[in-house]
């Protein structure tokens, strides 16, 4: 297989496994509202905790880049582990996104323009950043344990770090752009 058309291949698996974890969240809401709209609260509660709950500006840009930082490097580092890692963070992150986004439209919190306008604008350049970092994770499990050699090591730490570039832009928009956009 062509080196540059790995990263590829696994890059559309892992948006396959994202986009189908996120169609589970959006059902978990229709089969369990109750349990979604718990879980969204501890979410919410979580995130304020991690961020500041006043958090505005500067502050919030860098505590959102560190905390997508920190899961872009998880996938990543950890996709060692015979590459399941990486898929189990695109697994959450996908279900976090459906049970919360259907959530907060179905229980109107937000009209569904708004909850589009809330993860759009950052969320068009985050989740292919997370889904890159995985993919370089799987790309480095390859390269270490399956013969892949020093060259495929390489190609994935140079997908890791466009990875982290990406989030860096993400986090400027989350913590800039989008608020304004969405009327947060």
């Amino acid at each position: 297989m062509e080196r540059g058309s790995q990263i590829w291949r696994i890059f559309l698996l892992m948006t396959a496994i994202f986009l189908g974890f996120t169609l589970v969240g959006a059902l978990i809401v229709y089969l369990n509202p109750d349990f979604a709209g718990k879980f969204t609260g501890e979410l919410a509660k979580a995130l304020l905790k991690k961020v500041g709950g006043n958090s505005s500006g500067f502050h919030l840009f860098v505590s959102i880049f560190l905390n997508n930082a920190g899961v872009a490097t998880t996938a990543y580092a950890l996709g060692v582990l015979f590459g399941i890692v990486p898929v189990l963070v695109v697994a959450f992150n996908g279900l976090i996104l459906g049970v919360v986004a259907t959530y907060l439209v179905h229980s109107g919190a937000l009209s569904f323009q708004r909850m589009i306008m809330g993860i759009l604008p950052h969320g068009i350049v985050e989740i292919p950043a997370i889904l890159l970092a995985a993919s370089s994770g799987v790309l480095l499990y390859r390269a270490l344990l399956r013969g892949g050699g020093r060259e495929l090591a390489m190609e994935s730490l140079r997908f890791y770090a466009i990875a982290i570039g990406m989030l860096l832009l993400a986090a400027f928009i989350e913590a800039f752009v989008t608020p304004q956009l969405a009327g947060l």
